[in-house]
This record gives C-alpha cells, structure tokens and sequence, in this order.
C-alpha cells in the first residue's frame, strides 16, 4: 500500500526528496518519462515478483512516469538491460535512456533513507 511506503519515508514530500536524490546519485537529472523499468513476466523467484510490483507501487504513487520492459518476452530488451546494468543483472533495473539508475537494491535505500 502506497500509504504505508509514504508513511515510512516521512510523508510525501520527504519521498520525493528522496527519489529526487536516487536519480542525482544515479547520474540522472531527473525521471523525465524516459525512465524504463526492466521487468520480467516470468518469475524464477517470488522475491522478484516482490520487488518489481514495489517499484512499480511507488513510481505509481509517485506519478512517475515510466516504461516496462519485458526482458522475458524480448531477447533484444534483455541484452540492452545488461548493457546498461551489468552482464549478470537481473531485473528489475531502472535506467534513465542509457544510464543506468540502479537495480531493486539502490532503489529500496533510496527510498528508505
């Protein structure tokens, strides 16, 4: 529930510091809409399933806009995710166009701090 996530972080304002901050520090001015959530629909593990639905609960929250890509269904998209994140990523990553934000990781902390 997005009201729980806000309310961990200090309110709304005080999460969108926070993001504001996660995209400086991830090399990126800001999460104008280029924004791309590498996402995968089959799930070799629940804890990913976990982890890109709270991604996406707190972009939604926030009014973030962003694309997901299907790394699953699209061999293409998935060679782009490790080229922007690393040859073993898995998803979820969060690139801004080409540069790389992070994974679920530096997203958590970033919201969390």
């Amino acid at each position: 529930n997005i009201e729980k996530v806000l309310n961990k972080v200090g309110g709304v304002v005080e999460a969108q510091h926070l993001l504001a901050e996660y995209w400086t520090l991830a090399g990126t001015n800001s999460a104008s809409g280029q924004l791309t959530l590498f996402f995968s629909s089959v799930y070799f593990n629940m804890e990913i399933k976990k982890q890109q639905q709270y991604i996406q609960m707190v972009l939604d929250g926030k009014k973030i806009s962003y694309t997901i890509v299907d790394i699953s269904s699209d061999l293409e998209a998935k060679l782009k995710m490790r080229e922007i994140s690393g040859e073993r990523s898995v998803p979820p990553q969060i690139a801004n166009g080409d540069s790389y934000c992070g994974g679920f990781s530096e997203f958590e902390m970033a919201v969390e701090e």
